[in-house]
Order: C-alpha cells, then structure tokens, then sequence
C-alpha cells in the first residue's frame, strides 16, 4: 500500500535523564537547543546547540542529549553526514537510551541505509524504555518501505497497543489493513427512515 504522509518520529531528548539536571536551567543553552528541536522551525538556530556542547559545564546523557538535538535539526536541513556524526557521538555516550538510537535510525533511513536503520531499531525495542511505541512505528515504517508489509504490520499492532490515542499510528495501521474504519454514524435522517416500518408490498 501507499503510504503518503507517514512521517518517522523523531525523539527530542531533554535532560530528565541526567542526575545532575540543576545544570539544565530553563535559560541555559542545552535547554534552549532542545527547545529549538521543539520549534519546527524551517531555519532552526544552531547556536544554542553548540554553546552546549562547547562551552556549558554538562554530564553524559546532557551532552548526549544535547548532541541528538543538533543532530534533529542538522537532519532537517538535509545535512545527513553532520547529523550522523552528532547520532553517532549520542550514542557513543549513552547507548542506554532508545531515543539515541531511533534518531540515527532515522537518518540512515533518510540515506536509504536500510539495513543499520533496521539494526538501530532492533537495539532501540531491546532497550523498552519509554520510548519503545516510537521505535515500533518507526520500524513499521521501515519495513512497509522495503516492501515487508507482514513485519510491518505486527510493529504497527504493537505501536498502536502502546500508543492508542495517537492518530498518525492509527491512521497507518488503517492504511495496512490492520483496523477497520469507523463505521460512519447515522444522521438524524437516516436514523427516522430506520424507525419506519416496511411498507413494501410483498410479490
């Protein structure tokens, strides 16, 4: 099936994760630079992201954090080397965290690098911290691209186990046959013509 608007979700990564998170303060650039991921913008500000890295005084999972942020808005640019090479390095530091490896997964699948995407995710869903539905979509999205509809529906049955009330991974269940449309309700009129009795003649 064609899927057109089925879009890979990408993971933000605050500093929650840290212990020392007193360094993430609401006007420090790694707080900013996950705020600029948070944005959406056309032309993000890469500023706060390399002040981050650069200069402030962060542990581990910050700056890994602080790395796959960049690495969001590098992809978004189109700029698939130097967002890989922030993925890589977010990885490198915490490989405990699933979103790392989903947001690299993501930019080997925008390189049609299918096989390390496909290999990310498997590591990501190994992981099954909160995170786990993102990777199970993504990965259904993977495999309906590479033509595996049968692996991609039974991630796309977990994701939407997960995540219920998310109408992107519904929709795509939808479009592999996986859930039924809502049968449509019926309008006051068609509900009157139902209460009316048969007044057919029979043969």
């Amino acid at each position: 099936p064609c899927l057109v608007g089925a879009l890979l979700v990408a993971v933000p990564i605050t500093g929650s994760y840290a212990a020392a998170v007193t360094v993430l303060l609401n006007s420090s650039p790694a707080h900013e630079c996950f705020l600029e991921v948070e944005r959406d913008r056309t032309n993000p500000d890469f500023e706060p992201c390399d002040s981050a890295i650069e200069i402030q005084a962060l542990g581990r999972k910050e700056v890994a954090a602080t790395h796959a942020n960049r690495g969001i808005l590098f992809s978004r640019e189109g700029r698939l080397r130097a967002a890989l090479q922030d993925h890589n390095r977010a990885v490198k530091l915490a490989p405990e965290l699933s979103a790392t490896w989903i947001n690299r997964a993501n930019v080997y699948m925008r390189a049609q690098r299918f096989p390390e995407a496909l290999s990310d995710l498997d590591v990501a869903i190994r992981i099954a911290d909160d995170r786990l539905g993102i990777a199970h979509y993504n990965r259904a999205l993977l495999f309906q691209r590479i033509g595996d509809i049968e692996s991609a529906r039974i991630d796309a049955e977990r994701a939407l186990t997960l995540h219920p009330e998310s109408e992107e991974i519904l929709g795509f269940a939808r479009a592999l046959n996986i859930v039924e449309l809502p049968r449509a309700m019926p309008t006051k009129e068609t509900q009157d013509d139902a209460d009316q009795p048969d007044t057919d003649e029979k043969p």
